[in-house]
Order: C-alpha cells, then sequence, then structure tokens
C-alpha cells in the first residue's frame, strides 16, 4: 500500500510547462490553484504543500470532490465512515483506511457509501513506494514515481464527512484507490510479491468519469473499470533518501531526488 506523497503543486504546473505536458494536464489543475490562492491566500496554500508526508500523520492532502469539482480544498488523509462511534475508534479506523483497493469498494462498510456518493481526484506532484531489500523489510529503499512530462498524477480517491459529537466539528477525511501494479512498479512494491499494488492514476480525460454521479449498474462497472494499473511507460520510477526514521530527511526539498544506494539488486526502472 501506499503511505507517502509529494504534493508541490505549483512546482509541478511549473516543470509540467517546461517539460511540454498537453495544456489540458495543467490547466485542470493551475485555474483551481489560482482560484484557491485568491479565497485563501498563498501562505494558506504553501502550508499543504509537501515534498513529502506520511499518510499515518494524517496531514490534509488535495481533493476535487464530486460535490464541488470546480474547487480545490484539503482534506484529513485517512478516511473516516460516518458511523464511527468517537474519536478513539475514528483514529483506528483513519489509520486502516489510507487506501483503498478498487476491486473492493463497493462492498467493504468503511468505504461503500463514499464509493457510492463521494468519491475524488486527489492531485499530487507524486508518491513514493518502498522497496524490501530483505524478505522483513528491515532494510527499505523508497522509490519516487511520477509521470515522465512532469504532469501532475491524478489520483483516484474516495471523501467522508464525519462528525465529533464530543466536539461538534465535523472531520473530512480521505482515502486512496489502489489497483494492482504495472510491470515496473510490481517489481519495486514487493512486500508481498504475490499482489504487488500501485495508486489508481486517472489519465485527465477519465476523471470527470470518477467524479460523474451513479445512476446505475453500468456506471458502477464504469468506475470499477477505471481502476486500472497506469501504464508503466509514461511514469518515472527511481530511488531517493530514506525518508522516514532516525536516519530519514523527511519533509525536504531533497525528498523526490534521486539517490543511488551501494546495493547491489535493486530494481532497475529506467
Amino acid at each position: 500500500m501506499c503511505y507517502d506523497v509529494e504534493t508541490q503543486l505549483r512546482r509541478k504546473i511549473k516543470e509540467a510547462l517546461h517539460q511540454g505536458a498537453a495544456i489540458e494536464e495543467i490547466e485542470y489543475l493551475r485555474i483551481k490553484l489560482d482560484q484557491f490562492i485568491q479565497a485563501y491566500g498563498e501562505e494558506e496554500l504553501a502550508s499543504h504543500e509537501h515534498h513529502w508526508t506520511m499518510g499515518f500523520q494524517h496531514q490534509k492532502i488535495p481533493v476535487i470532490t464530486n460535490e464541488q469539482p470546480e474547487t480545490l480544498q484539503f482534506y484529513q488523509w485517512g478516511l473516516i465512515p460516518s458511523w464511527a462511534k468517537d474519536a478513539q475508534a475514528a483514529s483506528e479506523i483513519s489509520n486502516k483506511c489510507l487506501n483503498a483497493r478498487g476491486d473492493t469498494i463497493f462492498e467493504k462498510p468503511a468505504f461503500r457509501t463514499a464509493a457510492k456518493d463521494r468519491r475524488c481526484i486527489i492531485p499530487v506532484s507524486g508518491y513514493y513506494e518502498h522497496h524490501w531489500v530483505d524478505s522483513k523489510g528491515k532494510t527499505k529503499v523508497p522509490y519516487f514515481v511520477k509521470r515522465k512530462n512532469d504532469a501532475p498524477l491524478y489520483l483516484a480517491g474516495l471523501w467522508e464527512s464525519w462528525f465529533d459529537k464530543e466536539t461538534g466539528e465535523e472531520v473530512r477525511t480521505c482515502s486512496i484507490i489502489t489497483t494492482s501494479a504495472n510491470a515496473r512498479l510490481a517489481k519495486v512494491h514487493n512486500r508481498k510479491p504475490d499482489d504487488p499494488r500501485m495508486l489508481v492514476v486517472l489519465p485527465i480525460d477519465r476523471v470527470h468519469e470518477w467524479l460523474a454521479p451513479i445512476n446505475g449498474t453500468a456506471d458502477i462497472d464504469l468506475l470499477k473499470s477505471l481502476c486500472v494499473p497506469f501504464e508503466d511507460e509514461l511514469l518515472d520510477i527511481y530511488p531517493v533518501r530514506q525518508l522516514r526514521g532516525n536516519a530519514g530527511i523527511g519533509d525536504s526539498p531533497l525528498s523526490s531526488v534521486r539517490f543511488e544506494y551501494p546495493i547491489i539488486g535493486l530494481p532497475e526502472n529506467n
């Protein structure tokens, strides 16, 4: 599963323009960023722009919801279903709902209502997967995943609204959908060799389909058909410095910079 993302959206748009990415891949997000800045200011956007953030930190990440598809918002990562009874239960469920398997979202109790009524796009500049060097994961090497043309990654997601009965606060949360890994990412995400995963990356021309309302079983089948591996030849995948733990660099500009390890047998992905 994926628990680490980069949310440097403004930088990503500049890089995509420099790389000659298709204008529609950039404009979709650029317009929403400009509107967010006009409404809330540069500093508010900057507070959500991370070189690296981990899901278990439950920071807010960018979302574009089916409820407000023209607006960029920021929801807490780690979905909390509306039926969570109290703050302790909400916290426990949130840790288990950072990701949602695309093949079971319409069946799992934590996700099925959101899958039907509350879907979202989660735009990121890239995300991280960890390769287990040994079978027990004592040594892990993080890899960064991004578009080769530096366009944003539009991830399929779900969102929920939960009310804390003790405080009266409404908490909006989200989860990122996963699917089977493509051939290259299967070499990296080797924690479960028989079930390698990757995040569901949607082509820009399929984003509106993920956000469209469900009117019948045909629409559900369409949504399931979108939860497929992204074309590996369109992705850049390479090792980066350690992110977590005492030796981790954390939320640093170096987080997504290629780093060569003196380890024999790491996947060759580029």
